[in-house]
């Protein structure tokens, strides 16, 4: 069993993510190091890459 990092606090959940940016399509992928693996197809360029995994999320 794979274990992703997750830490409740008072307005939510804070998840550990892995991100690859620049990848062909959006899609979360499964775990690294304890993260979720998200490959995004936004460039990791002026936010593109972060808007896009909130999305995912």
């Amino acid at each position: 069993m794979v274990k992703i990092g997750l830490r409740e606090q008072d307005d939510g959940v804070v998840v550990d993510v892995w991100v690859v940016p620049g990848a062909s399509r959006t899609e979360i992928v499964g775990a690294h190091d304890g993260a979720l693996r998200i490959r995004v197809a936004a460039p990791p360029e002026g936010g593109k890459a972060n808007r896009a995994v909130r999305k995912a999320l």
